[in-house]
């Protein structure tokens, strides 16, 4: 059963859907030491954790970069191809825009965890940023008359992006 975590107000429905995921990017994760190291496997247990908060914080900061790369991208990536794009992540991750009498712009967001909340709350936004630009990038090669936009997509996602795009956006 989905929870609803966390919402963002703003003028626009673009502008609160990045609020709202940029909000839920800076949540802190919540590893728990002891789930890892305890026992007789210490050293194992100490490594895996710091694996994965190594992982948690490099997924930080991809959704970062990706939400700025989004943010400047006015007439590619709209409100409407944000909301597209959160069918990424088993669609587990959901938003939903609400505006009010003033025209102001309320996106709250649903996740349903799969597994372990820690390691894959801030994939789920990586995954949708990442379905996002890689959709836009399609639309822009197809609009340019490519054979093949997927290929072209792929190629300058790569070029901005480096290793992110091999990731998240595919």
């Amino acid at each position: 059963m989905p929870k609803t975590y966390d919402s963002f107000t703003a003028d626009t429905q673009k502008e609160a859907i990045l609020g709202v995921l940029s909000l839920w990017i800076r949540q802190r994760p919540g590893l728990e030491y002891g789930n890892y190291a305890s026992g007789w496997n210490y050293k194992t247990g100490r490594a895996a954790y710091f694996a994965e908060a190594r992982q948690i914080a490099r997924q930080k900061r991809e959704a970062g970069r990706m939400l700025a790369a989004i943010a400047w991208r006015t007439l590619s990536i709209d409100a409407e191809a944000l909301l597209k794009a959160f069918r990424s992540f088993s669609g587990r991750l959901t938003v939903t825009t609400t505006q009010d009498d003033g025209g102001r712009w309320t996106a709250t967001l649903d996740y349903c965890t799969g597994q372990y909340w820690p390691t894959e709350y801030r994939a789920a936004v990586c995954a949708v940023l990442g379905t996002a630009l890689f959709d836009a990038a399609v639309a822009d090669a197809r609009d340019g008359g490519h054979e093949f936009p997927g290929i072209v997509a792929r190629k300058r996602l790569r070029a901005e992006f480096g290793r992110l795009q091999g990731r998240w956006m595919d």
